[in-house]
Formats: C-alpha cells, sequence, structure tokens
C-alpha cells in the first residue's frame, strides 16, 4: 500500500475508531463500573473481536457481498439487535465503582462483529482503500492492521475514561441513560448510512 494511501487510511480509521459507537460506550460504562484494570480482558477481546471482520472480509465475505448485496443488511440488522440488547442492559446498570468486571475477553469478542458500525467502517474502508487488481492479502492485512493499533489505543482510552468519569462524578446517576442513548444513535447512523 503506497504511503499516501496508508496514511490516508490511518486517518480514516482514527477518526472512525476513536468516536462514539457501541463498543467504545459499552467499555467507557464497563471502566465508570469496575475501572480499567479489571476490564482490560474486556478491551482486549473487544479489540480482537474486529479482527474477525477483517479475516471474513478477506476470506470470501466481500465477494459473497458483492454478489447477495442483502447481505450486509442482514448482518445489520442481526448486530443492530445486539447493541440495542447491550444499550437495554447498560440503562439498567447501577454505576457502583467496585472493580468488577463487566465482562470478560470472550463477551467481548461478539462485540464488534454483531456492531453494525464496526461492519461500516471496515466496509468502507475496504471500497475506499483496497485496489482489487493489486495484492489483495497485502492490503487487507495493512487495513486490519491500522485498524487495530487503532483500537488499542481508542478501547483502552475510552475504558479508562469512564474510570475517571466515575471518580470524578462518584456514581453518576446520568451516565447510564447517555451511553445507552450514544449506542442507539450509533447504531441509527450505521444503519441508515
Amino acid at each position: 500500500m503506497p504511503p499516501d494511501t496508508l496514511i490516508a487510511l490511518a486517518v480514516f480509521a482514527g477518526v472512525l475508531v476513536c468516536t462514539p459507537g457501541p463498543a467504545n460506550m459499552l467499555l467507557f460504562a464497563a471502566g465508570a463500573r469496575g475501572g480499567l484494570r479489571a476490564n482490560l480482558p474486556l478491551v482486549a477481546g473487544v479489540t480482537a473481536g474486529k479482527l474477525f471482520i477483517h479475516a471474513g472480509l478477506a476470506l470470501g465475505l466481500w465477494r459473497l457481498a458483492g454478489e447477495f448485496p442483502k447481505t450486509l443488511l442482514v448482518l445489520k440488522i442481526a448486530g443492530a439487535v445486539y447493541i440495542l440488547w447491550l444499550a437495554w442492559r447498560i440503562l439498567r446498570i447501577k454505576i457502583q465503582k467496585n472493580g468488577a468486571a463487566a465482562a470478560g475477553f470472550f463477551a467481548g469478542l461478539a462485540v464488534h462483529p454483531l456492531n453494525p458500525k464496526a461492519w461500516a467502517m471496515v466496509v468502507s474502508a475496504y471500497g475506499q482503500f483496497i485496489v482489487p487488481e493489486k495484492n489483495w492479502w497485502a492490503q487487507t492485512a495493512a487495513v486490519a492492521a491500522v485498524f487495530f493499533c487503532w483500537q488499542c489505543a481508542a478501547h483502552t482510552f475510552w475504558c479508562w475514561s469512564g474510570a475517571r468519569a466515575a471518580d470524578f462524578a462518584g456514581a453518576p446517576t446520568f451516565l447510564p441513560p447517555v451511553l445507552a442513548a450514544a449506542m442507539v444513535g450509533a447504531v441509527l447512523w450505521a444503519l441508515f448510512n
């Protein structure tokens, strides 16, 4: 991948990965409830989970989606239902800083594959930055690596920020509704864009 394309991809991925979405809001809520250290397995699982999207697209889902455009719509709808369920769970939690983890590594693995925003950003990156006639595997590896680097930083930051917000605000009762609303907003954005 040429350096100018790699820089454009890094800016594109950074903006999308760092902005609020279902995964970041989930990690923020987990951090607010249990702190960063207790939720590092969840952060790692969420970060690693997006690799399943890249692997699926690289191994043929990209071509399948081209032949059957409704495939991505079905994935978006299924993911939206899952994210709305997560938003409902966040809405119901009571933020009490107790050092307990919200979920572990394996629970985190499912977040991105079922997240419509994650699919939208990765499919968009493939459409904009991958040239089908060139080395497919090298390009998909570059896209996955750029996203992975951003996610390591951003997901850790969002979980840490949740912990700091809980420290600053005590046990903020406004936080779960705000996080749930942000997740629903991200799902609606991904479904209709």
